[in-house]
């Protein structure tokens, strides 16, 4: 940061080299990550994009509490899923409850608060049994258990997943979060993000 010129500071930033550095640390295509100001940022970017009036959102509760305010705020029906005794991703439930209606499914993996880690088989059922929906694996504890559905983006278009600076990286302060997905829905949402 002490390195950055005046210059530099005084512009607006441009995302692409930023983008490069972590698609390249993802192994991904840089059209297939999307460096938002924290990673709240780019969930609203993504509800913003999918949900609507009467559109569902999926989650199961409990979870990170920003999914319902963001999906409220979207105006879209709110469908919390009840976790079970053990706290475990109720897949069941989040495979009969998908409906035409359903337009975002937002699962922490591990899960915000209880650290529990779904299965990435049990994550991929949800995925492919609504294609019609954004499928958000949120990731922003990823570091701490290691497994990522980052590697299946290229066969599931309606998959995100996002990750962030602010935890492992203990970079809170730099809102600096990264939402990854399909080259053409990234570059859909591109189009109205702020620099």
């Amino acid at each position: 940061l002490r390195a950055l010129s005046v210059e530099e500071v005084a512009r607006y930033p441009r995302g692409e080299g930023g983008e490069q550095l972590v698609a390249n640390f993802l192994q991904i295509a840089p059209e297939q990550v999307l460096l938002t100001n924290g990673m709240d940022d780019g969930l609203a970017h993504l509800f913003a994009a999918y949900l609507g009036a009467n559109d569902e959102l999926l989650f199961a509760d409990p979870t990170f509490v920003m999914y319902p305010m963001l999906g409220e705020a979207c105006g879209a029906k709110i469908v919390r899923l009840q976790s079970g005794e053990e706290l475990a991703l109720p897949v069941a439930e989040f495979l009969q409850r998908i409906s035409p209606r359903t337009r975002v499914i937002a699962i922490a993996n591990p899960n915000n608060p209880t650290g529990l880690v779904a299965a990435r088989s049990d994550l991929l059922r949800i995925v492919e049994a609504a294609p019609e929906a954004a499928v958000l694996i949120d990731e922003a504890y990823f570091e701490f258990c290691g497994e990522t559905l980052i590697a299946d983006l290229e066969h599931d278009p309606n998959l995100f997943v996002a990750r962030t600076f602010s935890k492992a990286y203990g970079l809170a302060g730099l809102r600096l979060g990264v939402l990854t997905g399909a080259a053409e829905q990234i570059g859909y949402m591109r189009r109205f993000c702020p620099p």
